[in-house]
């Protein structure tokens, strides 16, 4: 049996590399990283959070209406002076009012429908609760400040106070940048030592055969 010249093994090997597994490799360490990157974002905040810090803010409009909005932490002082009835506290029944409010109002869906961006209003303005009882609930309030800038926050609410739990805000580009950093190391460390494998394993089994033959040919003659 005619044995593979070694340079076409090295060539093989290198072609299994940049043509297979580095690619391969890479596009499952990049999506890993940047689904994985928010998670090990979102750190835990005490009070006064940051000035990004998202809050939940609903004022009576007259009657039973209500009217949400998401106000940052470093305008949240001003705007209840201005406002001196609103509080922090999602009346019952109107989750999914307020939320259709917000987005009617946030410059997400101010820009669907034709008007000017406001850049003091969040690019998407949304929220979650759990209500815990004696006047306290928790929410998780998004306030997106641009469509590629997310920011979000976790906290417990009173009628007109708060307790910072976790909060969360990146730039998706220095996301998907740090996520190629991870990424592009990581899949060539992985592929080397793959392809190093494989070609031991393939020059295993190309061993055994050549030994095989061997033994049967001497046992035949």
């Amino acid at each position: 049996m005619a044995r593979t010249p070694t340079w076409l093994h090295a060539i093989l090997l290198w072609l299994l590399f940049t043509v297979v597994l580095f690619p391969i490799s890479g596009l499952v360490f990049y999506a890993a990283a940047y689904l994985l990157g928010p998670h090990y974002m979102t750190r835990k905040v005490g009070y006064p959070p940051p000035d990004e810090f998202p809050v939940l803010v609903v004022t009576p409009t007259g009657g039973d209406g209500y009217r949400a909005q998401v106000v940052y932490f470093r305008n949240l002082e001003k705007f209840l002076k201005a406002h001196p009835d609103a509080g922090l506290l999602v009346p019952a029944g109107w989750e999914a009012r307020l939320n259709a409010q917000l987005y009617a109002s946030n410059r997400q869906g101010m820009q669907a429908g034709g008007q000017g961006p406001d850049f003091d209003v969040p690019f998407v303005q949304s929220f979650t609760v759990e209500r815990l009882g004696e006047g306290r609930q928790r929410l998780h309030v998004d306030g997106a400040i641009d469509d590629d800038e997310p920011d979000e926050a976790w906290y417990e609410a009173g009628a007109h106070s708060f307790t910072p739990l976790r909060h969360r805000h990146y730039i998706t580009l220095g996301l998907s940048m740090g996520a190629t950093f991870v990424a592009v190391p990581a899949a060539a460390i992985f592929s080397i030592l793959l392809a190093v494998v494989l070609a031991w394993w393939v020059e295993r089994r190309r061993l055994r055969r050549a030994a095989a033959a061997a033994e049967s040919k001497a046992a035949g003659a």
